[in-house]
């Protein structure tokens, strides 16, 4: 069965029109310069998502202080969120021995012996993250030079609202 002439050459058009149309879009999402910017917001926003408002508020607290004394940010270190998060939670409904599980937990995400350390902070009334970092007297600790990656974990329970803060030094040897 033959087509008619007429036919093809509609179907040529409409695939060069659809091209052109996927091109233009292709362009206005990708490579135009404000579209560029609204896509990398997104991206981060969503490399974010999985911390808690509280774990967040730490995390950017931390880095507002250490903006503020001049130092380089510290980069958010997943594994750090994600095992902070797990001894807040223990600690918080007091199924933990802190120190082993702790070293335990790290030593299997890769992490040598010292070469992360813990910052806790516990609360029994209700407080907010800033307000808890900032009454802490061990928080200087995360405004030194040497900072180099960091995990904020949050839970409440039994033991009321506990905030944990996994920091590593930058010259601390480690396999990660």
């Amino acid at each position: 069965m033959k087509l008619p002439v007429s036919f093809k050459k509609r179907c040529t058009i409409l695939i060069i029109l659809s091209f052109c149309v996927g091109c233009i879009m292709l362009y206005m999402q990708a490579w135009h310069p404000v579209s560029a910017k609204t896509t990398a917001s997104t991206q981060e926003e969503r490399q974010i998502s999985p911390v808690a408002d509280q774990e967040r508020e730490i995390l950017d607290q931390v880095q507002k202080q250490r903006k503020a004394s001049h130092q380089k940010a510290a980069k958010p270190d997943w594994d750090l969120f994600r095992a902070a998060r797990i001894v807040a939670q223990q600690l918080a409904s007091q199924d933990l021995e802190e120190k082993e599980a702790v070293e335990l937990m790290l030593k299997d995400l890769g992490y040598g012996a010292g070469s992360v350390h813990v910052l806790k902070m516990q609360r029994n009334k209700p407080m907010d993250a800033a307000q808890v970092l900032r009454d802490s007297p061990d928080a200087k600790v995360l405004q030194t030079a040497h900072l180099s990656r960091i995990g904020a974990g949050y839970a409440s329970g039994k033991n009321g609202q506990v905030w944990i803060v996994l920091y590593r030094d930058r010259a601390a040897r480690s396999n990660k």
